[in-house]
């Protein structure tokens, strides 16, 4: 009996504590001096008698220790049984697999798959992964090709976005990447898309190449991606267009731009592809210290006004990005 009363005492000074607690929020309690052992050795208590209560793992604290942009940082405890069993965020990597191409992040985080269309240069990563990369004008054609491969016929809609993406990618088929499964795939989403490939193409590179009302940066980033090659990063850029009067009005919004872009993006080099549809031609403006020395010999070509012509080049990643590698090598050896 005596035990039980003991211990209904204490449970008292506690449940006094916690309204203490409550009702002077401002008396904290680390101002009662330093933890002894109360006189009984039931519990901890302060020099002046006060007995102590630690409410563990809450903020109940916060706003005793903690000023106000202070608690707006507080995150919360973290335990060691929260680090063991960490969860990843887990991602596919579409239409990439550079890691200075992906999202911020990517080192922790568990890569599922990578469904691309491009050069090589994936991440490490920490087992097996489903991998498909194929030598294609677009990664629409290889995820076109996963919905056949499956028996899952895509929506109106759908079809209509990865026709889209097909339709620039290859240029309209124009593009030297652009290969016969390209053209199949095209063909069947337009049908079940319900359109006109040929209008809708037109439409769609018309609406793309109008600059107005685009700040030069988000004309920058409308399809730009950043490499790495012997030490060397830069970035290149591209807009399709299908009028001399768009393209004019991009190249002017763009070239002042370009420089300021260059220590924002932290490159070596910009380069950024103004290319015309009907003539199969890209226009290559730059910046960077030696851009132009190097485009020099990467197309033997020559480079005014900060400008070149390359007639025929209108892949970034079959003819631009080859050929910017191999001559930065070439420097390098």
């Amino acid at each position: 009996m005596k035990k039980i009363n003991e211990m209904m005492r204490n449970f008292f000074i506690l449940l006094a504590v916690i309204c203490g607690l409550t009702a002077q929020a401002a008396d904290k309690p680390w101002n009662h001096g330093p933890l002894v052992v109360s006189d009984n050795g039931l519990y901890l208590q302060h020099t002046d008698g006060t007995p102590f209560f630690w409410l563990g793992d809450t903020g109940w604290l916060l706003p005793q220790r903690l000023d106000r942009d202070e608690a707006e940082h507080y995150l919360g405890m973290v335990s060691r049984r929260n680090l063991l069993n960490l969860e990843k965020k887990r991602l596919i990597l579409v239409d990439h697999n550079e890691k200075g191409q992906a999202v911020d992040g990517l080192e922790e985080s568990e890569i599922l798959e990578i469904i691309d269309h491009h050069r090589i240069g994936a991440p490490e990563t920490e087992g097996p992964v489903y991998f498909r990369n194929m030598p294609v004008g677009a990664t629409c054609t290889i995820i076109y090709g996963l919905y056949r491969e499956q028996g899952v016929t895509p929506g109106k809609a759908v079809a209509g976005l990865m026709l889209s993406a097909i339709l620039s990618d290859t240029l309209m088929f124009r593009s030297p990447t652009c290969t016969p499964l390209d053209e199949a795939a095209a063909k069947e989403l337009a049908k079940l898309a319900e359109v006109d490939m040929e209008r809708y193409a037109q439409a769609m590179f018309d609406h793309g190449g109008d600059v107005s009302g685009k700040s030069p940066e988000e004309l920058l980033r409308t399809d730009y991606k950043i490499f790495t090659g012997g030490g060397t990063r830069f970035g290149v850029g591209q807009s399709i267009f299908m009028s001399d009067k768009n393209r004019a009005a991009g190249k002017k919004l763009l070239r002042p731009y370009l420089d300021t872009a260059l220590g924002k993006q932290g490159v070596d080099f910009i380069f950024y592809m103004f290319t015309d549809v009907p003539t199969s031609t890209t226009e290559l403006m730059m910046a960077g210290d030696g851009a132009e020395e190097l485009v020099k010999r990467a197309f033997d070509v020559e480079v005014k006004d900060g400008v070149a012509v390359l007639p025929g080049v209108m892949s970034r990643k079959k003819q631009m990005i080859p050929a910017l590698l191999s001559a930065i090598k070439a420097e390098q050896s």
